[in-house]
C-alpha cells in the first residue's frame, strides 16, 4: 500500500509533505527469570497490521504477562499473544518465577 497525489492545472510552485504508511512500536521484553518474548525489542509495526508474540518458559513459571500496564492472562507455562489491528505503540512485558 502506498499513497499519491495529483496536482491538476499546476500554474505555480506548490509544496506537499507526505507521511505514507504510519508504523508503531511495540516494546516487548522479558524483565525477570528464564522465559522469553519473540520476537522481543523494539518491534515495527505498519498501521493496521497484527503482531503476535510467543512467551516461552525455560524453567520456572510464567507469573506475570502485562500488556501495555494491565495484567493480561498467561498460562503458567507459556501462552501467545496477538496486537490486532495496530494503531498505538504498545508494551508487553513478561516475568517469570
Amino acid at each position: 500500500a502506498g499513497c499519491s497525489y495529483s496536482f491538476v492545472g499546476v500554474a505555480a510552485d506548490h509544496t506537499i509533505d507526505v507521511t505514507c504508511n504510519p508504523t508503531y512500536t511495540i516494546v516487548a521484553s522479558a524483565l525477570i527469570g528464564d522465559c522469553t518474548i519473540s520476537p522481543s525489542g523494539n518491534v515495527s509495526v505498519n498501521e493496521g497490521a497484527d503482531q503476535s508474540f510467543t512467551i516461552t518458559v525455560n524453567s520456572g513459571v510464567v507469573s506475570l504477562l502485562d500488556v501495555d500496564s494491565t495484567p493480561t492472562a498467561c498460562d503458567q507455562a507459556g501462552c501467545s499473544y496477538s496486537f490486532v489491528g495496530v494503531a498505538a505503540d504498545h508494551t508487553i512485558d513478561v516475568i517469570c518465577n
